[in-house]
């Protein structure tokens, strides 16, 4: 994975920075308890990357179909939505063509999505895997922390979410179509991964709950999230394949009442 994902940073940098700015701005209104929004707007860089090759603009396979005339190839390779923006289709399409492939595109509505793109859980990777980043998520983390609390505890060093949390955030956003599908599906495959979650994984996902709601499938099932405070003492034979091991041990001592929301 890490090769795919500093491949995928170099590849679409822009992505990247997308993804940070939206977990960040998403985790600032979750955290506020306002369902979080994402406008449109800030979706543009993700585009080519919510969709599937059925689902590329007019314009886009006209400039592919041109693209692959010039290779001799017995089987023509099918081309993501993503590299075929990439192609040049002012050079590829004739004007005529081009001015009829966008009046499709406009008028013509496209499939919804019906699995998650390839490359999108690499590029998460990659944005969410920054010291930058990691060093802004706490210090909302903190933020939050003293706007709440009297004393405000400190947090751990080094406090690291699972991807699984960030996919989840932006799947529970109100968002344009293409993202919310995509997201869902990598978060759901994320969250049923063995081993994941820790205790800020799932005390976040607690204290989210009342802006997002409870969590779906996997992300459901996790103890602090299914029980509350009362899974800091249940036996650990009880934990499902998901938890880390341990993970009781990376509460901090003010872990029940901060749980309990009386710290």
């Amino acid at each position: 994975m890490t090769a795919t994902r500093d491949l995928a940073a170099l590849a679409a940098p822009d992505v990247v920075a997308t993804l940070r700015h939206l977990a960040l701005d998403v985790l600032a209104q979750a955290l506020s308890g306002h369902p979080p929004r994402i406008d449109a707007g800030a979706l543009a860089p993700l585009q080519p990357h919510l969709a599937r090759a059925d689902q590329a603009g007019a314009l886009a396979r006209s400039a592919a179909r041109r693209a692959r005339g010039n290779f001799v190839l017995d089987r023509p390779a099918e081309w993501s939505p993503y590299q075929m923006s990439l192609l040049p289709a002012e050079a590829l399409v004739p004007p005529l063509r081009r001015g009829m492939a966008r009046l499709v595109d406009r008028v013509v509505p496209r499939p919804a999505p019906t699995e998650a793109p390839h490359l999108l859980p690499a590029l998460g990777a990659s944005a969410w895997a920054a010291l930058g980043f990691r060093r802004a998520v706490a210090a909302l983390l903190r933020r939050d922390l003293r706007q709440r609390v009297l004393l405000s505890p400190p947090l751990p060093a080094g406090l690291v979410l699972d991807d699984a949390i960030w996919w989840h955030l932006l799947a529970s956003a109100e968002a344009p179509d293409g993202l919310r599908p995509a997201c869902t599906e990598i978060a759901a495959a994320r969250a049923a991964a063995p081993g994941w979650a820790g205790f800020w994984d799932q005390a976040l996902l607690h204290d989210l709950r009342r802006a997002l709601g409870a969590p779906p499938g996997p992300l459901g099932t996790l103890p602090l999230v299914r029980l509350g405070p009362a899974a800091l003492t249940a036996d650990p034979a009880t934990d499902p394949v998901t938890t880390r091991a341990h993970w009781r041990a990376e509460a901090p001592a003010w872990a029940l009442h901060y749980l309990e929301g009386r710290i």
